[in-house]
C-alpha cells in the first residue's frame, strides 16, 4: 500500500537503484572469485622471484608449494600426519617434467607438534631458513603458540592485501558479508613474504 501512495517516478527509481546495487555486488563477487586468491598470487611470486635453493617456511591453509623430498622428510620428522600423499607424489616428479620449481619448503599450518611450535623462532634460526611466507591474521586466529612467527625479524619483500581479522574467506564462507565484498580487492588472507634476517 505504501508503494501505491508513492509517485511512480520514485518507485521506478528505487527499484532501479536496488537492481543496480545487486548487479554491482554480483559483479564484484564474480571478480573476487575469478581473480587469483592471495595464496595463489604469493605462490606465483615465490616461483618466479625467489631463488630455487632458498629454504622456505610457510603458514597458510590451501597453500601448496612443490617441496623437495628432503623438505618433506624434515616436515615428516616434526609431524608425520602433516605430509600428504599429494605432497609426496609432487616431490617424486622430476624437475624437468614440472612446470614449477621445487623448494625446500615446510608448511607449519598442519603441524601439531607443540614442542616445535612453542620454539618456532629458534627452530627457524637453527635450520637456517631464508624466507617466511605467512598469513598474519591466521597466525593470530589459529592460537597455537605460533605468534612467535610475528617476531621473526626480516624485510617484508611483498605484502598481498586480502581479508583481515575475522572477516572470513569467501572460498569457505561469507563471514565478511557485504562490507568485505565491496571493500576488498583480493580474495584470501593477507599474505606476507618476508626475507629472514640472518643477524
Amino acid at each position: 500500500k505504501l508503494l501505491l501512495l508513492m509517485p511512480k517516478r520514485f518507485v521506478y527509481g528505487l527499484t532501479f537503484s536496488i537492481f543496480f546495487f545487486m548487479f554491482f555486488v554480483s559483479l564484484k563477487l564474480d571478480y573476487l572469485l575469478a581473480k587469483a586468491d592471495t595464496r595463489v598470487q604469493a605462490l606465483e611470486r615465490i616461483n618466479a622471484e625467489l631463488p630455487a635453493d632458498a629454504k622456505l617456511i610457510t603458514f597458510a591453509p590451501f597453500m601448496k608449494l612443490l617441496a623437495t623430498s628432503e623438505a618433506l622428510q624434515e616436515q615428516g620428522s616434526i609431524d608425520p600426519s602433516s605430509v600428504s600423499r599429494v605432497d609426496v607424489a609432487g616431490s617424486l616428479v622430476p624437475q624437468k617434467f614440472s612446470a614449477f620449481p621445487k623448494h625446500y619448503s615446510i608448511n607449519l599450518y598442519g603441524i601439531r607438534n607443540t614442542d616445535i611450535i612453542s620454539d618456532i623462532k629458534n627452530y627457524i634460526k637453527i635450520h637456517d631458513f631464508d624466507y617466511l611466507i605467512y598469513a598474519e591474521d591466521l597466525v593470530l586466529l589459529k592460537n597455537k603458540g605460533l605468534t612467535e612467527l610475528l617476531n621473526v625479524t626480516g624485510e617484508n619483500i611483498k605484502v598481498i592485501e586480502g581479508f583481515s581479522g575475522t572477516d572470513g574467506d569467501i572460498n569457505n564462507d561469507f563471514v565478511g558479508g557485504l562490507k568485505y565484498i565491496l571493500n576488498s580487492d583480493n580474495n584470501g588472507p593477507t599474505m606476507i613474504i618476508k626475507k629472514i634476517s640472518k643477524s
